[in-house]
């Protein structure tokens, strides 16, 4: 699911127009859009958040991953139009990819809890709880491994996932105390 439409990554290009016949197509475009949403939601997945987000529950962060997801298909869109010329890429496009990437790091300053820098938040996306995602996850196995390497797999995946919840969780905790603390301070 995308969390913008055609138009709004026409608001971003004033001087494009997109349809059958553009460079590129609308259809590109779209492809692009849908691409842009897909990398917002595999950074919002890694923190636990439950993607993707919906304008109902969740309308203050559905309005800032709108603008996010058209900053990064309108970089794409503004872009592609000067691939095969001398320098491919546009100024209008750099700068729009300047922005999609600042966005998604604060995005990621936000969810991680990094202290001293730049944040925006998401103040009501849902997370996903940890005993769903253990009842419902299947662990990955190589093909032709032992009992021994799967239970070790498995061992190492679940650690793995409870110190990503466990970071989270404080994160979630420190956020609504209106505190601030570097990861490292699990330890």
């Amino acid at each position: 699911m995308s969390y913008c439409e055609l138009a709004d990554v026409q608001r971003l290009n004033l001087n494009r127009t997109y349809n059958d016949n553009s460079k590129p197509t609308s259809t590109q475009v779209e492809s692009m859009i849908t691409d842009a949403a897909t990398v917002i939601d595999a950074l919002l997945s890694v923190w636990l958040v439950t993607t993707p987000v919906d304008s109902t529950n969740s309308p203050y962060s559905y309005a800032i991953l709108k603008v996010v997801n058209a900053l990064g298909a309108a970089a794409d869109a503004e872009n592609s139009a000067y691939f095969g010329f001398d320098k491919n890429t546009s100024s209008h496009g750099d700068w729009l990819k300047e922005q999609f990437d600042e966005m998604m790091e604060r995005i990621l300053n936000w969810l991680s809890g990094k202290t001293g820098v730049k944040k925006l938040a998401l103040i009501d996306v849902r997370r996903t709880q940890i005993t769903t995602v253990l009842t419902t996850s299947t662990p990955q196995v190589r093909p032709g491994g032992t009992k021994a390497d799967q239970e070790i797999f498995t061992s190492l995946a679940l650690q793995d996932f409870v110190e990503a919840y466990k970071i989270s969780t404080l994160n979630e905790e420190i956020f609504k105390a209106g505190e601030t603390y570097e990861t490292d301070d699990l330890d």
